[in-house]
This record gives structure tokens, sequence and C-alpha cells, in this order.
């Protein structure tokens, strides 16, 4: 089982973002150009006030440099009121966080299993043995997994810590998936966005400071809490609310995208125990 790592898979609207970014590059611009002049007029000052009293005579125009012009003040003033306008981080680029959130926390529980799976896996050398001595029927070859057994019993018992820690695990990577994939799904949908994006904007609230995200399983329902006014939007992804959105695939799905995955490809149930631990009789 090759160990890889997910991230969440970022459909933006790059044309929007486009746009954005030029708003905070024209700030930028144009809030530098304000203070390039200020920089320059507070340092002419300091001149004239440093050298005038030795008697040195500025030339004319000195301070020109440092006047802030009426199409500085425009552009400034312009660039700061489309910044003031714009939203930058919304319930799209929000939900795609709290997927990659989510990713990140099932990659960890990922781990934990792939662990605890490879330890369990080694019972496979047994198994094969002795479904090989059920398969020739002779009581030497089922002999010689009784002995084999005897010598190895303590490295091939089973322990219940283990098995624990495999359960847990892969209860975990359901529940973090489940989560991603919720939220990642409802990113994607524009109806969503736009609601969530209201609820925010009815709360007075920000995505960045004032959203907690939590998605229950129970209810099928994704929830976006508002600290600033106590109360939350919450989108079904089971198709049962008016906006009738189905994130939900099926079992066989599941188990027809896991069969053709690396990650199901490169495992000890899929290779054999002598071609995942010792890279034998591992065919073509």
């Amino acid at each position: 089982m090759k160990r890889i790592l997910l991230t969440a898979a970022t459909a933006l609207v790059f044309l929007n973002v486009s746009v954005q970014a030029d708003a905070i590059d024209d700030l930028v611009t144009d809030s530098q150009s304000v203070l390039n002049s200020l920089d320059y007029g507070i340092r002419a000052t300091g001149g004239l006030m440093a050298l005038s009293v030795n008697g040195q005579v500025a030339p004319n125009g000195i301070v020109h440099g440092g006047l802030i012009t009426e199409t500085q003040v425009n552009a400034y003033n312009n660039a700061l009121a489309v910044v003031a306008g714009s939203t930058f981080y919304d319930a799209e680029l929000y939900l795609l966080d709290q997927g990659d959130i989510a990713i990140e926390n099932m990659n960890d529980a990922v781990d934990t299993f792939v662990d605890a799976a490879t330890e369990i896996s080694t019972i496979m050398e047994i198994a094969e043995m002795a479904e090989a001595a059920q398969d020739d029927g002779t009581p030497e070859q089922k002999q010689l997994v009784a002995e084999y057994t005897e010598l190895n019993e303590a490295s091939l018992t089973l322990s219940q810590e283990t098995v624990t820690e495999y359960n847990e695990s892969l209860d975990d990577i359901e529940t973090y998936a489940q989560q991603a994939a919720a939220y990642i799904g409802l990113a994607n949908d524009p109806n969503a966005t736009a609601f969530f994006d209201q609820g925010a904007e009815n709360a007075d609230a920000s995505f960045v400071t004032d959203a907690s995200t939590s998605y229950n399983n129970n209810s099928n329902m994704v929830v976006v809490m508002w600290s600033t006014s106590n109360s939350g939007s919450g989108v079904y992804i089971d198709g049962s609310d008016g906006l009738g959105i189905d994130l939900f695939t099926t079992e066989t799905d599941i188990l027809n995208a896991g069969a053709n995955s690396l990650f199901y490809t490169t495992s000890p149930t899929y290779l054999g125990y002598d071609c995942f631990f010792n890279e034998t009789n591992c065919g073509n």
C-alpha cells in the first residue's frame, strides 16, 4: 500500500480571482505612489530645516516631488473603494479549505491504517500455507502447517491492540472522507456557495474569522455557523432540501474505484504475501 497524499481539487473561477488580484495590485500601486510622495516631502522638509539655518538656499521647486496630486488622491481612493467592496475569500474557497483540512486528517488516519493493516497482513503467510494444504489434502502437508504454526505461534498471533487500531483508523478514514467530499462537493456547486455567501452577508460575518463548519452524517447536512449572530446556514447533501444537491455515491462505485486505485494494487491482499513482503512470486 503506497501512502498517497491527497489534496482538494480546487475548482476556482480564475477570471474572478484575477479581477480581485488586480484590485489588490491597484491598491498597492496607488497607495505606494502617495507614500512615495509623502516620503519625499518628509525628506525634503528635513533637509530644508537642516540646511536653511546654515545659509544654504534650496533650488526652486525642491518640494514639488513631495506634492500629492489630485490624480494620486483619486486613484488611491478609487482603489480603496474597490477593495472595500470586494470579496476575496468566499464560500467556495472556504469550503475547499475545509475539505483540505478533512483530507489532511484522512491522510493521517490512512497512515495509521497502513501500519496496522501491514501488521495484520502478516497472517497471510500462514493463511496461504493452510489453503495450499487444504487444496493438497494430504496429512503431510497439513502436518507441515501445524509444525510451522507451533514454531511461529507468537509472531502469527493477532494483537487485539493492533486490531483495535485498525478498526478505529478505518472508521476515521470514512468520517474524514465523508467530510472532505461533502465540503468539496458543495464548494463546486454554485447554488450551495451562493446560499452560504448570502448566509454570511445576512449574519454580517466573515469566512475568515467568523465561520465554523461541521458535517453531520446522520442528517446528511453541512452547517456553517456564524459567531457574529449565533446562527448558521445548512445545506443537505442528499437532495432532500430545496437546493436538491445529492452528493452520495454507492458502495459499488467506491469499491470499483478502490479496485483500480494504486493504494489497492500495491497492497498485500492484492499482491500476495511473497510479493508484498519479499518481492518474489509477483507474476507479471
